[in-house]
């Protein structure tokens, strides 16, 4: 008798704890559709612009963009690989500072602890969604190209990675942003599908940025690294701070990097 109430009252905590937190992720998305539909639409439509052409520059290795960064590092490799990320990052930063300068707490906020821990998780999770759908899809037979920066190990290449992740989350968030204001100016009350329309077109653009990387190989872009790029919207849609979704990224290319380098030295 005892167990069967205690049962009872574990179940019933249980459904007070989750009928809560599926409350709470309601309020937190109401105050992000509110936050963005305050948000000029031209604005989003500026920074995406710009992150994707400092991208499409940056990833395709455009002969002028090359050819300019060879002539301030001269013939020095290194260099030249550190300065042309610090410039696909720091262009798009600029970019948004200077359009969200007075919302700037909106997207980037103090980072706490529990953030930490919580981007520590979902980077576990983007991981195992990411090596799963992976190793379905080579046993249908269907090759993958690898990174070559990841292969690239060595100092250079983490802070490579330092710099140019926070690149790559503005242009995933600047295409989040736009989409999304953009469906909440035309479809306002279908929240949750403005919501789901934006999520899809953040990760295709993000999937597709990585075509010159991977040898224009569509499919790993879109399925391998475009769709598990979803969950940086649910810990941003909890944290509201895209520091906290930068750390994720970081977290999972670091362990990437790390499994690459435990890999060749077996």
């Amino acid at each position: 008798m005892l167990s069967e109430t205690k049962k009872s009252t574990e179940k019933q905590s249980l459904n007070e704890w989750f009928n809560s937190y599926v409350q709470e992720t309601k309020n937190d998305t109401e105050d992000i559709f509110k936050a963005i539909s305050s948000i000029p639409t031209y604005k989003f439509i500026i920074q995406f612009l710009v992150s994707l052409l400092v991208t499409i520059i940056y990833t395709a290795d455009v002969d002028f963009y090359q050819n300019l960064i060879r002539i301030v590092t001269e013939q020095n490799s290194i260099s030249r690989n550190l300065i042309s990320t610090v410039c696909f990052t720091l262009i798009q930063v600029l970019c948004f500072y200077l359009l969200f300068r007075k919302n700037i707490k909106w997207f980037f906020k103090k980072i706490s602890w529990r953030q930490i821990k919580w981007a520590f998780y979902f980077s576990v999770v983007a991981l195992l969604i990411s090596m799963s759908i992976a190793l379905l899809i080579t046993k249908s037979s269907y090759a993958l190209d690898s990174n070559p920066s990841i292969e690239d190990q060595g100092i250079v290449q983490v802070i490579k990675l330092i710099i140019g992740l926070l690149g790559e989350e503005i242009l995933f968030f600047s295409t989040f942003f736009l989409v999304l204001s953009l469906c909440l100016k035309k479809n306002f009350k279908k929240r949750m599908l403005n919501l789901y329309v934006s999520i899809l077109f953040s990760c295709l653009v993000f999937g597709l940025a990585h075509l010159w990387t991977y040898d224009f190989n569509i499919v790993q872009c879109l399925i391998v690294i475009g769709l598990p790029s979803a969950i940086k919207v649910i810990l941003y849609l909890w944290s509201k701070n895209l520091w906290c979704t930068y750390l994720q990224h970081f977290m999972y290319d670091f362990i990437v990097f790390l499994l690459v380098i435990m890999y060749s030295y077996s």
